[in-house]
């Protein structure tokens, strides 16, 4: 029989007041000991109610931990700050990484543990999505479950891309053997930059889609807002696999060669429509039904006819923005 080893979970919130009172009450529901956890929440300067909140919530509770942040270490800067001072406290053999904005599922952990033992692995991936109201955020949760299931295609073929850092696993073994963050060089998309500091550190990696390993979070509530999280998402992209960013060429310019096709050859631009609507169908749709949202596919032609747009538009962002605004700090955007 195997034991349960510990697990450390690390939060980092900033301005969150909103939405911290679920995480915590998301992590207090968890199915693991209590004695075999131990919850770091890193209280990254806010300005509103969050520290309060916190406080409030964690009384009683021994296994929980508030920790103020109020200095740089190593020149880092945001959650890659916070996390690596909570990683220095954590004392279990897991580290698992999550939001403020994030409620976990309460089997999450005892899923998730299984596939470190008895193996090498350095690094897992849950699947987390967006779960507000209205339109914007259902067209929101498609787009994350369109990449989240690529990047579950891309790891099964053994192809690394980039972990969620809202729902990630992490082995205590991988994340002292690449130092921590704080021997990480700094990026704003701390998550790509741990993952891939593990994985070239010979360490194996999985991404997993099923319901036990589900997470929700915030939907971004303006197109702003959700342009400035995706250019920070299609930073990371950009230094991660050769593949990943052939693939993200390729799906760009895979329109107007379709276009231009097909006012040669029509039947060209036909079938390749059918084919790519097709494809995107069943692999959205098939996530989809594995974690028990398959009514988000009824969305599905709305979010196939401005996907296209959505991601020439960011890619135009990104090549003509200096700096990236995220949780109120500024960041410059290195290409």
């Amino acid at each position: 029989m195997n034991i349960l080893p510990k697990v450390s979970i690390l939060v980092a919130a900033r301005n969150e007041e909103g939405y911290i009172l679920n995480c915590l009450e998301g992590l207090n529901r968890l199915d693991y000991p209590v004695d075999l956890l131990d919850i770091w929440i890193g209280n990254d300067a806010s300005e509103d109610e969050t520290e309060t909140i916190i406080q409030t919530f964690i009384q009683n509770k021994p296994h929980f931990y508030l920790t103020n942040i109020s200095e740089s270490w190593n020149d880092l800067k945001g959650k890659a700050n916070v996390l690596s001072q909570l990683g220095q406290k954590a004392m279990g053999e897991l580290f698992f990484f999550t939001d403020a904005d994030v409620e976990v599922s309460p089997n999450l952990l005892k899923t998730m543990v299984p596939y470190f033992q008895n193996s090498e692995l350095g690094i897992l991936t849950g699947f987390t999505l967006p779960k507000d109201k209205g339109l914007f955020a259902k067209l929101q949760a498609l787009d994350w479950t369109w990449a989240l299931t690529g990047m579950r295609l891309l790891s099964n073929w053994q192809i690394p891309t980039t972990a969620m850092g809202n729902n990630m696993m992490v082995s205590k073994k991988a994340y002292k053997a690449v130092g921590g963050y704080e021997s990480i060089t700094f990026s704003i998309t701390e998550d790509f930059a741990l993952y891939q500091a593990i994985i070239q550190k010979d360490f194996q990696f999985r991404n997993l889609i099923q319901l036990e390993v589900a997470a929700s979070t915030r939907s971004e509530k303006t197109l702003k807002d959700l342009f400035q999280q995706r250019l920070r998402w299609i930073h990371g992209a950009w230094q991660g696999h050769w593949l990943l960013k052939l693939g993200l060429i390729l799906y760009l310019l895979s329109f107007p060669v379709s276009i231009i096709g097909g006012i040669c050859l029509k039947s060209l631009f036909w079938l390749f429509l059918f084919l790519k609507i097709g494809a995107d169908f069943w692999l959205i749709s098939r996530s989809l039904w594995k974690v028990k949202q398959l009514y988000l596919i009824l969305f599905f032609p709305i979010y196939e006819s401005l996907q296209w747009f959505f991601y020439l538009i960011l890619v135009l962002k990104y090549l003509l923005t200096e700096t990236i605004k995220w949780k109120g700090r500024s960041y410059q955007n290195l290409q």
